[in-house]
This record gives C-alpha cells, sequence and structure tokens, in this order.
C-alpha cells in the first residue's frame, strides 16, 4: 500500500493507524488531517504519522483516503457555531472536500462492482 490520508483523528482513526502500524506500514505513509492542534500533536508524536489541518495538504499524496469521522460527529461540527465551522467553512472549500468525497465514493462503488455486490 502507498501512502493513506485520514479525514479525522479520533478513536476510529487512531485505531486504524496502530493496525497499520503493527503490520509494518511505516508512519510516514500516513496523514492524517484534524482541525484540532492537540489531537494532531498527540498524534504525530504517539505514532509518528504526519498530521495537517487542511485537507488538500493531508491528501495531495494520499490513495486512498479515509473518512474517519462519524456522520453525527461530522454535521454537529461543520455547523456548530463557535466550533469547527470557520475550518470547515474554509478549509474544507478551499482544500476540495467535496471532490475528496467523490473520489472516495466513487472508488467504494468500483470496489463492491468488482466484488459483484454493486
Amino acid at each position: 500500500m502507498g501512502h493513506i490520508g485520514f479525514i479525522g483523528g479520533g478513536n476510529m482513526a487512531t485505531a486504524i493507524l496502530g493496525g497499520l502500524i503493527a503490520k509494518r506500514m511505516a508512519p510516514e505513509q500516513i496523514t492524517l488531517i484534524d482541525p484540532g492542534l492537540e489531537r494532531r500533536t498527540r498524534l504525530q508524536t504517539g505514532y509518528g504519522a504526519q498530521v495537517t489541518d487542511g485537507l488538500r495538504a493531508g491528501s495531495a499524496e494520499a490513495d486512498p483516503v479515509v473518512l474517519a469521522v462519524k456522520p453525527q460527529d461530522l454535521r454537529r461540527r461543520v455547523t456548530s457555531p463557535g466550533g469547527r465551522a470557520h475550518w470547515a467553512n474554509t478549509s474544507m472549500r478551499e482544500d476540495g472536500f467535496a471532490e475528496i468525497v467523490a473520489r472516495a465514493m466513487t472508488a467504494c462503488r468500483d470496489r463492491a462492482v468488482e466484488l459483484g455486490k454493486g
């Protein structure tokens, strides 16, 4: 596997990250994209993975990109006043979030067809 990116650095991404590293994937091949500086610092220090708060920078070399955010959390963080709204409205738009999600959905569909389930 090449370079993998995660949108979200919470429990879901951390669990997968730990598994990938345990299976001998180099931490330098993993990028976690998260708006929280404290979380990014913890992930970089604890696992050695690359971290960023920018979608474009974090997903540029990554294939695949994993959306590791609970749907209800994504909505809450995107729409919460004083929460992640600025990050979401600015970074997600400027960094091409819609294109990233479209690419991920296309990959999901293609994989389902490949497995005979699409």
